[in-house]
């Protein structure tokens, strides 16, 4: 009888020891599993910044490491960078970085957002920027010295900047008009349908806003003496290149650069931003749409 009680325990204890390890051996083997799910995790997160993970060390991608020293290279657009480039891959990173800070990986009149006002005379409008039925409390009708058309008003610190720019340009001989100013919401309305009804969409919209998008409408847009593109042959376009940003203007829609400003050249449309910006972004040599995400946005 004792032998048999001595033996059954020895069964139970070898039946408890079997147990015991067999269970360290399946939490230990969950502890692994989760251990190198907790990496895998961490490797994809490092990928997705841009960086790998290397023998338990980060080590930065060169591809991203040259995005990074772009001169005009945001953070909060890197992944908008990244995801843009991704079918671009002939593309530079200077060519990515302008692309999307003007917001051309955006979809136009669909991906848009509310014009910050904060920004007063700054402000960003077009294709991506939306107005609605903003009406400008500060408007100065300009008299016929300065105006030649149906639209005579700018908003007070444009209007006066542009009287200034007049007169120093009459005392070369040069006389500088606007021709159309101010238009409200419902003026760009009837200019936009009709252009669609004559030249359909597609065609109006690279040289014509929709309603509630135009920097007409901010009152910080004119037009100067035409609306022809001969104008850039004449002695006051010559003038308005070398001094317009002497008084706030920049011409806002430059030849060549189309596919960043997403409208045609216009070499009769400035738009007031200030002088100490307008100087800056000629010394800069890029376009509003790129000073404003890079220097006023921010």
């Amino acid at each position: 009888m004792k032998r048999k009680i001595l033996f059954l325990g020895v069964v139970i204890s070898i039946i408890l020891l079997v147990g015991g390890v067999f269970f360290w051996w399946l939490k230990s083997n969950d502890t692994n599993r989760q251990k190198s799910g907790l990496e895998e995790v961490i490797k994809n997160v490092n990928v997705n910044n841009g960086d790998e993970v290397l023998n338990n060390k980060v080590e930065p991608n060169p591809e991203v490491l040259a995005l990074r020293q772009e001169k005009y290279y945001i953070p909060e657009f890197e992944d908008r960078y990244l995801a843009y480039r991704v079918a671009r891959e002939d593309w530079s990173w200077t060519q990515v970085v302008t692309y999307v800070n003007a917001s051309r990986d955006k979809e136009r009149y669909i991906d848009v957002a509310g014009v910050d006002f904060s920004k007063d005379v700054r402000v960003l409008i077009g294709k991506y920027h939306y107005l609605g039925t903003y009406e400008p409390d500060d408007l100065v009708e300009l008299s016929s010295t300065y105006n030649a058309g149906s639209t005579p008003y700018l908003r007070r610190e444009a209007a006066e900047n542009f009287m200034k720019m007049a007169d120093a340009a009459r005392l070369e001989g040069l006389v500088l008009k606007n021709v159309s100013g101010y238009r409200s919401y419902a003026t760009q309305e009837w200019l936009y349908n009709n252009y669609v009804a004559r030249d359909g969409e597609l065609l109006a919209d690279t040289y014509s806003s929709k309603p509630g998008y135009s920097e007409h409408q901010a009152g910080l847009a004119t037009d100067i003496n035409s609306v022809d593109e001969s104008f850039k042959y004449t002695n006051e376009y010559a003038w308005l290149q070398e001094h317009a940003v002497e008084y706030g203007f920049i011409m806002r829609y430059p030849e060549g650069l189309e596919e960043i400003t997403g409208f045609s050249y216009e070499p009769w449309h400035y738009r007031y931003i200030g002088v100490e910006d307008a100087l800056k972004m000629k010394a800069e040599g890029i376009t509003f749409d790129e000073y404003y995400a890079y220097y006023i946005a921010r």
